[in-house]
């Protein structure tokens, strides 16, 4: 299933979730959330211990999206083993990259989640003091959607945008960068997210 389609039926399955984990899930790269319980087939409501994922919906507070621009990414990564994680090699098996969701569409794939503020830079579900250096191959599978506010200016799923690649190249199927302890992107430039808007043909 394409990442397109998979969102699609996640937000049919429930409109409110911003992120849709499996309950193996620890949260600790999540903050200020509320969670409500749910299986494929029953919806909300079903105990915890027979739930097969939780939604995660941030508090109002914690988004200050008012009129904030945010890109919002789900990228299928293909080989988590080639970015570090506090100077190690991560896991292929059981990636530690913040953002890595739960997310599945039967083939056991990961996906990686992050949710940027345009103007800083900063990746807002980051799990603070954790320093990364990213080179993910995606390769026409990076699902991306650009809000303000509740506003949706873009969604779709493509090729690796030039932003989602500060560090050197992509050439459309690579996300290569680095993130601080804090969360933020070294040499983002919120220029080429507008860039990408005003060239996007479709967007309202």
């Amino acid at each position: 299933m394409k990442v397109r389609e998979l969102i699609k039926n996640l937000v049919e399955f429930h409109m409110d979730a911003d992120v849709l984990v499996s309950t193996g899930n620890t949260f600790d790269d999540v903050k200020d959330f509320s969670l409500s319980w749910g299986g494929p087939d029953s919806g909300d409501g079903e105990p915890k211990d027979m739930a097969k994922f939780v939604y995660i919906n941030f508090n109002d507070e914690n988004k200050e999206q008012t009129d904030r621009l945010i890109v919002k990414v789900v990228a299928h990564v293909r080989y988590w083993e080639d970015s570090d994680v506090n100077g190690e090699e991560d896991d292929n098996d059981n990636p530690k990259m913040p953002c890595v969701t739960g997310i599945y569409d039967g083939s056991g794939r990961r996906y990686w989640y992050p949710f940027i503020d345009v103007e800083t830079g900063l990746i807002m579900n980051w799990k603070k003091g954790v320093e990364a250096s990213i080179h993910y191959k995606v390769c026409d599978e990076c699902g991306l959607t650009i809000m303000k506010g509740d506003n949706v200016l873009y969604e779709d799923e493509d090729y690796v945008p030039e932003f989602l690649c500060p560090k050197e190249e992509g050439y459309g199927d690579y996300i290569i960068m680095d993130i601080d302890k804090e969360g933020y992107i070294k040499d983002w430039d919120k220029s080429k997210v507008y860039d990408f808007i005003f060239d996007e043909k479709d967007i309202n």
